[in-house]
């Protein structure tokens, strides 16, 4: 019966977004922060686990896009989001064929439209979790190019966030920079 000898006086209770947590004693607030980039860093394993050939890619573009938005004078707090994001982006990937992933020779048109699904399925595997910015949707538009070519909705210009912009820079650079860069980046 231990139940009946402890009395409840008051519940101290914090969630994300992290950007709301500042009313949480440190403690809370560095736990919480510390599950955050736990679960980042295990989906990212977890991408590298499945494509071992762009180990190392997610981190990359994290790096680059960090150093572009710090020059632009984006604030630290965005310049988090966009990391976050960059971390993400291609989580969607886990859904398709490695075989697909790794052809070494050009994609088909059905094969290229496959690959194309990952943006999608990255947003609705990032949109349920309650990040402090707007993580899903600059993975959705990472893709997107400022004259309306890209996926997967078409946008242009300013339709597309300007994290995105950035994490689209520093996906396709990285890509061509450490040859991965096969025709369905």
């Amino acid at each position: 019966d231990g139940i009946r000898d402890y009395k409840v006086t008051g519940v101290q209770t914090c969630a994300l977004p992290i950007s709301e947590l500042a009313a949480c004693n440190p403690a809370e607030l560095a736990a919480s922060r510390a599950v955050l980039e736990g679960v980042i860093s295990s989906l990212v394993e977890l991408m590298h686990a499945r494509d071992p050939y762009t180990r190392g890619h997610q981190e990359r573009v994290a790096a680059l896009c960090r150093a572009i938005a710090s020059s632009m004078g984006l604030d630290d707090d965005r310049i988090e989001g966009l990391v976050v994001a960059a971390l993400l982006h291609d989580i969607g990937k886990l859904t398709i064929g490695q075989e697909l992933l790794t052809k070494p020779t050009p994609l088909k048109p059905e094969e290229f439209a496959l690959i194309k699904t990952h943006v999608q399925t990255s947003f609705d595997v990032l949109a349920p979790i309650p990040f402090a910015w707007p993580v899903a949707k600059i993975v959705h538009q990472h893709h997107e190019r400022l004259d309306g070519s890209g996926y997967p909705a078409g946008l242009r210009g300013d339709q597309i966030l300007l994290e995105a912009q950035i994490l689209a820079v520093a996906d396709t650079v990285e890509s061509m920079a450490t040859e991965i860069g096969r025709a369905h980046v």
